[in-house]
């Protein structure tokens, strides 16, 4: 019994072999079938392989049928036999005249058919054919059938010698390109991917780096405990690299403990200075082995293109040196192929690392400049604009340190922030005094694109108490020409809440006027530079004048900004402009300075900054 248990399993690994089950017939395996069907002269022929249940029609001439009862065939039987089997009649074999078989509606009466037997002798299924009557069949026919059967074989064995062909070739391909302990690129791949890599470049006006990752005193690991846990500390490693690469970088090892990494569409170099140090921080984590715990670090060279050298080798070489040079530092660091870079890299992985701490315990302040009814001359809102205190005394604006928030991500939590604080500092004014104003905080394009930024709205209105309707989220044209179904999306959903959204420095981006028709903007905010020059070009007068003309037709507010003189309140006002804001009206604030709702209070209590407020703003 465990010897046919035994058998029957090796058939069924020598028919899977062949990837030949749950698939759709083959013109190679039809023809065989239709000549026998001439040449036998039967309505039906068929190829049929014998599964552990069932048996799986590969080639059928003369019936649809693909698949039968393993128990109810009579190649059930036939794959037992050693040569061809045939019944003349099924009625009168006393094997098969208990059995109703049939295939579609032909009532079969009499079965030839031949084993497909493997090279090691497997059965795995039958060529047959059969007839609505009962018959006999020549030698010549059994001959014949066991001929084509043979063939079917010999078509199966091609095609698995040439799939086992092509996955040597695979894998031969692969271990070519690719280390054999981590299966990363080697040295091949990855030189063949930086040569893609700097032709994009090339083209995008983009930049590449390199960076070469050393392991310190990997050689006492080696020597110490063995080769064994060396190449489980590499295994380690390069899945800890290959967890923190982004998708188009590319990550190599080049044998031994160094490693290679490609970051591609770099817009300023420096940005690869906190990927490696993001790496040593990751690499620094003790590193759990089946008998030990290891602590290392790594030494890490960089160099870029363009600015180093122009092609793959001097890159690699050039990044070589800088890593010789961090361990010659003492390791556990990076350095720049230039020392001028390694400073500027340091200084900007402080200014970093000063921000992240900055964002997490929220130091920062918001200033406040008046915006005003032009024809009243009353404060009817402000706008909210971040400043960054420091130790000193001095106060950093936003164009020294937004930038580096939205390369690092830290702006979606400071704009966060900044929007939850402005909602609450108008509420404790409303509660106050009952102004009756409105804040406007203007979001950056990440924030605008972030899949909760609805949610943290909703939540900054929730929590602070303050009407939806006193609130105006400032957005740039860049935040919605690019995806006018997402921009449509948030600004009914901002619309449904209440809140007002305004399209801010209008005509400085590319504007469709089309696509931003079909976007429920409340206000429209004229770019200062605009207001700014209608003084001295009269091209400028037209463009201020129609826009205006524009909004109001569009059922759009109308907000002036960068208004410095009595000459550019007096047009605007022509014009049916509707609020201003400027150094005329005010400079940015603190909130303390905001005590009474009167222009006059506001005015009195601003302090010169010496920056026009429109130029120092998150997101800017």
């Amino acid at each position: 019994m465990a010897t046919a248990s035994s058998g029957e399993r090796n058939r069924l690994h020598a028919l899977k072999r062949y990837e030949v089950l749950d698939s759709l017939p083959e013109a190679e395996f039809d023809r065989i079938t239709r000549l026998v069907a001439r040449q036998l002269q039967v309505p039906i022929a068929f190829i049929n392989f014998i599964d552990e249940s069932r048996g799986w029609f590969k080639a059928v001439h003369g019936t649809l049928i693909r698949q039968q009862d393993r128990n109810m065939s009579v190649c059930n039987y036939a794959i037992q036999q050693p040569e061809v089997l045939a019944v003349p009649d099924l009625m009168l074999d006393p094997r098969f005249r208990e059995k109703d078989i049939s295939l579609d509606t032909l009532k079969v009466r009499s079965y030839i058919g031949a084993p497909l037997i493997t090279p090691d002798g497997l059965h795995i299924g039958t060529l047959s054919a059969v007839d609505a009557t009962p018959r006999t069949y020549s030698a010549d026919q059994h001959a014949l059938l066991q001929d084509l059967a043979a063939v079917v074989i010999d078509e199966l064995e091609l095609r698995l010698a040439i799939r086992k062909w092509r996955e040597a070739d695979q894998r031969s391909s692969y271990a070519a390109q690719h280390d054999a302990l981590t299966g990363l690129p080697n040295r091949v791949r990855f030189l063949d991917h930086a040569e893609v890599a700097i032709h994009q470049a090339q083209r995008q006006g983009t930049g590449v780096a390199v960076l070469m990752i050393d392991l310190d005193h990997f050689k006492h690991v080696n020597d110490s405990l063995g080769h064994h846990t060396g190449d489980a500390l590499l295994s380690v490693i390069a899945k800890r690299l290959a967890d923190s690469m982004r998708i188009d970088d590319t990550l190599a090892r080049f044998g031994g403990d160094e490693f290679v990494i490609l970051l591609t569409e770099l817009i300023d170099p420096l940005n690869a200075a906190w990927f490696a140090d993001r790496i040593l921080t990751q690499l620094h984590d003790p590193v759990d082995l089946e008998r030990y715990t290891l602590q290392i670090s790594a030494s890490i060279g960089i160099a870029v293109f363009p600015g180093d050298f122009q092609d793959v080798p001097a890159l690699l070489q050039a990044a070589d040196i800088a890593m010789y040079h961090a361990k010659q530092q003492g390791g556990g660091r990076v350095c720049f192929h230039t020392e001028q870079m390694s400073v500027d890299a340091a200084q900007k992985l402080h200014h970093h690392m000063a921000l992240e701490r900055a964002v997490q315990s929220e130091a920062f302040e918001l200033y406040y400049q008046p915006q005003v009814d032009l024809r009243s001359q009353k404060v009817i809102g402000v706008e909210a604009l971040l400043r960054w205190p420091q130790r000193d005394g001095s106060v950093r604006l936003p164009e020294e340190f937004i930038p580096l928030a939205e390369q690092t991500g830290l702006i979606l939590p400071l704009g966060v922030w900044v929007l939850r604080e402005a909602c609450a500092q108008l509420q404790r004014w409303r509660s106050q005094d009952r102004m009756e104003w409105k804040v406007a905080v203007n979001v950056a394009a990440q924030q605008w694109n972030a899949s909760e930024f609805i949610d943290q709205v909703t939540a900054a209105l929730h929590e602070s108490g303050l009407p939806p309707s006193c609130l105006v989220l400032e957005l740039t044209e860049s935040h919605v020409i690019g995806n006018l179904a997402t921009a449509q999306h948030i600004l009914a959903a901002l619309d449904a809440l209440g809140v007002q959204v305004s399209l801010d420095d209008f005509g400085m981006g590319y504007s469709n006027l089309g696509q931003l028709m079909q976007l429920p903007f409340r206000q429209l905010k004229l770019d200062r530079s605009f207001i700014a020059s209608m003084s001295t070009d009269r091209r400028y007068e037209a463009l201020v004048r129609n826009s205006i003309n524009l909004a109001r037709d569009l059922g759009m507010l109308v907000v002036g900004e960068g208004i410095e003189s009595q000459v550019h309140c007096d047009l605007l006002i022509e014009w049916g402009c509707a609020v201003g804001q400027g150094f005329l009206f005010g400079h940015p604030v603190p909130a303390a300075a905001y005590l009474s709702p009167s222009l006059e209070d506001a005015k009195n209590r601003s302090e010169v900054e010496g920056e026009e407020s429109g130029d120092s703003r998150i997101g800017r």
